[in-house]
């Protein structure tokens, strides 16, 4: 019996890595899938791959820093298959690596606007989709960062707190209205992907400092050095999605993190993190 046979699973930001390898790993489920993206040409691409495996899917351009399209997406869902099961609030960025005084404006506004914001328009648009329902899971994904900052990633490590912060006090609300729905918070540690050349989308409004070559392929290294794959890391997720956690880890050693961290709230210090980041500058 597949898990998420005939479900409804909206997977926003599938285009690549994590997002692509769990609609893929859904469509394996037998789930319908609805396949969100700014980048069409890769969304098209994932499209190809889940039907290949047999799912019924459609693929939809979003920008999820923009509230409309978010509403759009939640309507060409409804419109194509008449509910929604579980959504995958997925896309992500993070900006290039520097100490957090060197931040400018335009880091801050496109990391949060779509890491958090994104998060905050898919609620808008999909709970009361799901209120009405009577059922439905929201999963966002956030980070290991979620729990432990690291260092030089300062507005990514703030946007990933926020997005588990955010997402707690959803599923408060949510008891609070004796609802049904569920939500689940992953927090992956590293993931093979291609997150370190996110600027590639980065739009040109907001623009600031590309990382180099030399920086995209430190960062690449420092992902791959113990790193899951997408697809391992994707089954690892669909079984938290599954159990219905509200914590998915895809390392055990973050929970471990997070308990190091609540005793040094608790003692009045902050606890230095023990793994280092890769190296700053070009």
């Amino acid at each position: 019996m597949r898990r998420f046979e005939g479900q409804v699973v909206v997977v926003i930001g599938s285009a690549t890595g994590l997002g692509r390898a769990m609609a893929e790993e859904f469509a394996r489920q037998g789930a319908q899938l609805v396949l969100a993206d700014i980048d069409t040409n890769k969304v098209n691409e994932a499209l190809q791959s889940v039907e290949a495996l047999g799912a019924q899917a459609i693929a939809v351009k979003t920008d999820v820093m923009k509230r409309e399209y978010l509403v759009a997406l939640a309507q060409a869902t409804l419109e194509r298959f008449g509910c929604v099961d579980i959504v995958c609030s997925n896309a992500g960025v993070g900006e290039y690596s520097c100490s957090a005084w060197e931040k400018g404006d335009t880091d801050l506004d496109w990391v949060l606007g779509v890491n958090l914001y994104g998060t905050a328009y898919a609620v808008s648009a999909f709970i009361p989709i799901m209120l009405k329902q009577g059922q439905g899971h929201f999963v966002s994904t956030g980070s290991n960062t979620s729990l432990q900052p690291i260092p030089s990633m300062a507005v990514y490590a703030a946007s990933k707190r926020a997005v588990l912060g955010y997402c707690e006090a959803l599923q408060y609300d949510l008891w609070n209205a004796d609802s049904a729905v569920k939500v689940s918070v992953i927090c992956p540690n590293k993931v093979i992907t291609d997150m370190p050349d996110s600027a590639r989308n980065r739009p040109q409004n907001l623009a600031g400092r590309t990382p180099t070559a030399q920086e995209i392929a430190r960062k690449t290294a420092f992902l791959a050095a113990g790193g899951h794959t997408p697809d391992e890391a994707a089954k690892i997720v669909l079984d938290g999605i599954a159990e219905q956690r509200f914590y998915i880890l895809t390392n055990p050693v973050d929970a471990e993190q997070a308990q190091a961290w609540a005793a040094g709230v608790r003692d009045g210090h902050l606890v230095r993190p023990n793994y280092a980041p890769p190296k700053l500058g070009r």
